[in-house]
């Protein structure tokens, strides 16, 4: 079969000593394809044990499946982080993007309930990566997706954001938070 030239080698201990902590990684069987053995355990202070262990001990997973010589491991770690370059970069470009974070930015620097119209312009801002109040010379931004300084300057110089009547409105602002203010 395909894996047949895999070189099985002996088990493996090694101790990582942090401060007074110390961890030990065992391989307790021959390596192969998928085949994991691997065991971590905390033995707690070199100088005293103190009986504390690992609930859910970490489990390392490669992100190479095959190794050198037989295998093409430096293709899977590239394609690995192709991978996650590929997932962020979805994440970062979704359509939900935008507006989601504009809705966090607008309750933590202005109002508690944005209006449509508010959370748009915000996603505007965060997606152009340029921001112009009315009536403004000015600009905010870089011009590249998600510019922050856009955002943010779209967030608070917003009409709803700075307006002297809506601040004047029992109804509109922000909730106070106390465990914020503790």
């Amino acid at each position: 079969g395909s894996y047949d030239n895999w070189i099985n080698s002996a088990p493996v201990s090694a101790s990582l000593i942090v401060g007074t902590n110390v961890i030990k990684a065992k391989a307790t069987g021959s390596s192969g394809p998928d085949v994991d053995h691997l065991r971590i355990e905390w033995t707690g202070s070199p100088l005293s044990d103190t009986g504390y262990a690992f609930r859910n001990a970490p489990h390392f997973v490669s992100m190479i499946r095959d190794q050198y010589p037989y295998g093409i491991g430096e293709v899977t770690i590239r394609d690995a982080q192709y991978e996650t370059d590929a997932v962020l970069d979805h994440y970062f470009y979704h359509d939900n993007t935008a507006p989601f974070l504009c809705i966090r930015f607008i309750q933590r620097f202005g109002i508690s309930n944005p209006s449509p119209r508010y959370i748009t312009e915000c996603a505007r801002a965060f997606r152009s990566g340029l921001y112009s109040p009315p009536g403004s010379v000015h600009t905010f931004g870089t011009g590249d997706y998600g510019d922050l300084h856009a955002t943010i300057a779209a967030v608070i110089l917003d009409r709803e954001g700075s307006s002297e009547v809506l601040d004047r409105d029992p109804s509109s602002g922000s909730l106070r938070e106390p465990l914020l203010k503790v």
